[in-house]
């Protein structure tokens, strides 16, 4: 008896950390260096005007912050500065003006979400609003 416990927990240690792993290589965690794509078309998908320029990445220098949602999910969040020039409509035209606005932009991975997994969030980053959430820093 005690050795068919032993099997089943190790059958079942094996799928899991099988699962893990199939799920962690089907939604790889991007670097900065290559998130910008990303962020772009989730921003197209949200908002009606473009932003103009990325001005920061990586607000706090520590990289990509992981948290853990209300659902006990990992998330993982990037940071950016991005430039949105002022529009006006002129006869029905959309036109952009030199000036404009700096704002920050959380962009969040959620792996487990396969319909959505990117979307944008708008405010402050900072690791106090998160508390005891925070799980690690991936650089």
């Amino acid at each position: 008896m005690k050795k068919i416990l032993q099997k089943t927990q190790s059958i079942l240690f094996f799928l899991g950390y099988f699962s893990i792993i199939t799920n962690l290589f089907a939604n790889p965690i991007l670097p900065y260096k290559k998130i910008d794509e990303v962020l772009k078309k989730t921003w197209d998908t949200t908002y009606p005007i473009e932003y103009k320029t990325i001005v920061k990445k990586d607000l706090l220098g520590k990289g990509i912050m992981v948290v853990k949602n209300k659902q006990k999910q990992l998330e993982y969040m990037y940071s950016f500065l991005l430039f949105i020039p002022r529009v006006s409509m002129v006869d029905g035209v959309k036109t952009e003006m030199e000036d404009g606005k700096e704002i920050i932009v959380k962009l969040i991975h959620n792996p487990s979400d396969t319909e959505k997994p990117y979307r944008i969030e708008l405010g402050e980053f900072s690791e106090k609003y998160y508390q005891g959430n925070v799980v690690r820093w991936i650089k």
